[in-house]
């Protein structure tokens, strides 16, 4: 899970970007179903040795990195996101710009202006 999320998104085309969310997602469903039967298994421990604590501890430093990249791609897609929203605007600005050039009589028929008869 974490490999998938150190992958760098900006070189993916949508496929492998879909594939890898795919990935992600089946691999955070078997991660909840195992943390499910540890922690069940866990209450059912009368006593814990000092491997269980030591497997405990490294479970919690993973899930710490995990929040961590998590928030990584957060920030990143939020700019993404941010950046192509502004390229909307841009764009949206430039053709109501270009609408305003345009005379009554004109028209646009097949990406070209002619004069209306």
């Amino acid at each position: 899970m974490l490999k998938t999320l150190r992958e760098s998104p900006e070189t993916a085309t949508a496929q492998q970007i879909e594939v890898r969310y795919q990935r992600f997602s089946v691999l955070q469903e078997n991660i909840e179903a195992n943390d499910r039967l540890l922690n069940t298994t866990l209450l059912e421990l009368d006593h814990r040795d000092e491997h269980i604590e030591q497997l405990l501890h490294e479970r919690h430093a993973l899930i710490e990195e995990l929040i961590n990249l998590n928030k990584t791609v957060t920030v990143q897609a939020q700019a993404v996101k941010s950046l192509i929203g502004d390229e909307i605007r841009k764009a949206t600005n430039g053709h109501t710009a270009i609408k305003g050039y345009r005379t009554p009589e004109q028209q646009r028929n097949s990406g070209s202006f002619r004069n209306a008869m």
